[in-house]
């Protein structure tokens, strides 16, 4: 996932997948999936390495 918002916005990484550049998808969509990956990536930086490997 860091790897990914280096790589700039959710918008800008659709642009780069093949087949999703012609995709329209609404801005305001990829913001909320944008607000819920930094969730994840708070709750996965939270939690021990067993707890990663067996949630």
């Amino acid at each position: 996932m860091q790897a990914m918002k280096k790589m700039g916005p959710l918008t800008k990484v659709m642009e780069l997948i093949p087949g999703f550049s012609g995709v329209k998808i609404p801005k305001e969509l990829l913001e909320n999936q944008e607000l819920k990956l930094d969730k994840w990536k708070y709750a996965m930086n939270s939690m021990t390495k067993a707890e990663l490997e067996d949630p």
